[in-house]
């Protein structure tokens, strides 16, 4: 609930998210803490803040470094890590993004936990607009028999 509130009023996630992010930078901090996957995480969340002409963070054009971001079993870190996708799904060019990490995506719908649920419920979406309307068609047909039990529990 904590999150959704930071995320919910204007200019604190960028704030907040920034100033955690310049603390972690620090691998003395990073070590102490036992931060490593969380400091991509929270670069992951900072997405929702930047325009889409603002540059993607090196460590987040590496779809390896989003599989194991999407891969975290923490709920919360789980859900920035969703929403700051959907973000970045946004931008020109990042439907191949999407349709790689679609299949781990489609895996956290298993938790039932119904803000993941919508955060990769608009991660789909997001990879679907990117998609040609050929191949978003296809592959909407597919994920209409994942997702449809979902859409009842947002």
């Amino acid at each position: 609930e904590m999150w959704e509130e930071i995320f919910s009023t204007p200019g604190m996630p960028k704030k907040l998210l920034n100033e955690i992010c310049m603390l972690l930078r620090d691998n003395t901090i990073r070590a102490h803490f036992g931060m490593t996957e969380d400091y991509e995480i929270l670069q992951l969340g900072l997405m929702q803040t930047l325009s889409p002409e603002d540059p993607i963070p090196a460590v987040l054009q590496d779809v390896e470094c989003l599989k194991r971001c999407i891969r975290n079993t923490n709920f919360h870190l789980l859900w920035i890590a969703l929403k700051g996708l959907a973000a970045m799904l946004e931008r020109p060019k990042m439907g191949l993004t999407g349709i790689i990490l679609l299949p781990d995506v489609l895996k956290t719908l298993r938790f039932g936990n119904p803000h993941i649920t919508a955060a990769a419920l608009a991660v789909c979406c997001r990879v679907l607009r990117a998609l040609m309307k050929k191949s978003a068609s296809i592959t909407s047909l597919r994920l209409v028999d994942l997702l449809t039990p979902y859409l009842d529990n947002v």
